[in-house]
Formats: structure tokens, C-alpha cells, sequence
């Protein structure tokens, strides 16, 4: 195992670290002082990183082991092995906290079949402002308020119970968000999109990967190159834009609402409340309850159906 650690007379005391064996099945452990801390930036290699907040003032940061259900130790004589293929770097880095994972070439990595899994278990303040970047591992968050920014290579992403501004981008991996308020943007290259009990901006992109968009409230922008979206909305505040250049759309909509509607494709819709406008197979046009928020719904070649409750 290669680990740097800047000494402690050359810091200031916000950045405290120690190692610790058989607590709670970690083996790594650094605990930092939360005082002066305003972001914290953590880039992972491929390892696995979950962020849970609490109330305490200061942050434990623990690199975990697996084989199979059991946790390991630091004992492990292949565990051992698999460590020195990583360097962990902690540093203090103006307000902020920087832990940095590098890993051998990934031929090495390969080679090194031995079924365990390492990942990165972090809980600290929720009114926090955090980068995360992983180049296969999947990242979660949960309770945090802030502003975060979260890029994966190819694993999932999950935030839960959280507020504030959340900018996330995955080449490959699936997205999973449940009880958001604030302004959300994802960029997905190819996995699902699951949104859940949202309140704010949203803006999901997804190049192939099907969306699913539930309880949905506020101004919405949801676009697939290629895979269907699914999406009922509680109320909305903004213009709505539902797209998809080849998968269907399956949406419902508060049947009170005031709004001005444009669905194209090949139309399925109960019938649309006061409705005033143009009806054809491939496109309603015009306006409900008198008229109001935008709502542009469109695909091609495929089925859009429409519902009211």
C-alpha cells in the first residue's frame, strides 16, 4: 500500500489524519475537522464512493474492503497485494480537502484477480459544496445541501434526500435520484435515467438510455436520442419539453393546469380538458383550460400518449 500523508506541522489544524485497524471493518481512516472546510473534491480511479451527511462537525473518510459479504482486514494477505497497486493523497488545499486515488496501469489490475472490492464510505457536514470523480466506480450522495458536481467514466450515480444544485455526468452508467429540491442537470452517454419526488430545474439528456421521470415538479427539459420516457408531473411552474428522436413518450399531466400544448408523433391522448386548438394523429396543437405554461411534447417515429388526472 502506498499512502502519502503531508505532515501535520506543516498544516493547519482543519487537516488531521490517523489509521486505524478493525474499526468498523475499515482499513483506512482519516478524520478531518469540518471548521474551515467549505468543498471537498474527491477523485476515486475506479474505486466506489458514497457521501452520507450527519450532524457532526467534522468528516470520516474510511477506504472499506470486500470479498464477497465479508469486509477485510488489513491483514489479508491479498488485500495487502491489491493495496500496493493504489497511492491514497489527502491534502489541505485552501478551504478545501482534496483525496486523490491513483491506480496502477489496468493491466496490472487485471491481473490481480482476486474478487475483492475496495470503495470509499464519506460522512460530514450536509451544507457542503463537493467534486467527485470516478473513472469506473459508482458515487452516491445522500442529505446533502450545496452545490455538487459528480462525473463518472461509467458507474452509477444516486443521490437521495438532497438540495441545492446537482451537475452530473456518466459515459455509461445508470442515474438514480429520489427527493430532490433545487436545479438538476444530467448528461447521460448511455444508462437509464430514474428521477423521483423532484421540486425545481430539471435538465436530463440521455444519448440512448430510457428515462423515467415520477412526481415530477417545476420546470422540465427531458431529451433521449433513442430511448422512451415515462414521466407524470405533480405541478409545473415553467415550460415543460418532453423529446425523443426514436423511443416513445408516455406522460401525465395535472388535468387543472392552464397551459399551451404542442404534442407531435403518433398521437394516443384521453381527451384533453377545454381544449381549443388543432387535433390530428400526428399532432395536437392549441390550448387547455384556456392556456398558460408551454408543454412540447415530440418524437419521431414512435408513440406519444398523453393522459390528464
Amino acid at each position: 500500500m502506498k499512502l502519502f500523508v503531508i505532515l501535520l506541522t506543516v498544516l493547519s489544524p482543519v487537516l488531521a489524519f490517523s489509521m486505524q485497524s478493525g474499526q468498523e471493518n475499515a482499513i483506512m481512516t482519516w478524520e478531518l475537522s469540518a471548521s474551515e472546510i467549505e468543498t471537498v473534491e474527491f477523485k476515486t480511479a475506479g474505486l466506489s464512493l458514497s457521501y452520507s451527511a450527519w450532524d457532526k462537525e467534522h468528516f470520516s473518510i474510511e477506504v472499506l474492503a470486500q470479498r464477497g459479504n465479508e469486509y477485510l482486514s488489513q491483514e489479508d494477505p491479498q488485500l495487502q497485494r491489491k493495496m500496493d497497486l493504489y497511492q491514497f493523497d489527502l491534502r489541505e488545499e485552501g478551504q478545501g480537502v482534496l483525496l486523490e486515488v491513483e491506480a496502477e496501469k489496468p493491466s496490472r489490475l487485471r491481473r490481480n484477480r482476486d474478487n475483492i472490492i475496495l470503495f470509499i464510505r464519506v460522512q460530514g457536514p450536509s451544507q457542503l459544496n463537493s467534486m467527485i470523480k470516478s473513472e469506473s466506480g459508482s458515487i452516491t450522495l445522500s442529505g446533502m445541501q450545496g452545490r455538487q458536481e459528480l462525473r463518472s467514466e461509467g458507474g452509477s450515480i444516486r443521490a437521495i434526500n438532497c438540495t441545492g444544485e446537482l451537475v452530473a455526468n456518466s459515459a455509461g452508467g445508470s442515474f438514480f435520484v429520489d427527493t430532490f429540491q433545487g436545479k438538476l442537470s444530467i448528461n447521460a452517454a448511455e444508462g437509464s435515467v430514474r428521477i423521483e419526488n423532484f421540486n425545481g430545474e430539471l435538465l436530463a439528456k440521455s444519448l440512448g438510455g430510457s428515462m423515467s421521470l415520477f412526481d415530477i415538479s417545476g420546470k422540465v427539459t427531458a431529451e433521449s436520442a433513442g430511448g422512451s420516457i415515462r414521466a407524470n408531473f405533480i405541478e409545473l411552474e415553467d415550460n415543460l419539453l418532453l423529446k425523443s428522436t426514436g423511443g416513445s413518450i408516455d406522460a401525465v399531466l395535472p388535468r387543472e393546469l392552464p397551459m399551451t400544448v404542442n404534442f407531435s408523433g403518433s398521437i394516443v391522448t384521453s381527451q384533453p380538458p377545454n381544449f381549443q386548438g388543432e387535433s390530428k394523429k400526428t399532432q395536437i396543437k392549441g390550448t387547455i383550460n384556456g392556456g398558460g405554461i408551454p408543454i412540447h411534447i415530440g418524437t419521431s417515429g414512435a408513440t406519444v400518449r398523453v393522459d390528464f388526472r
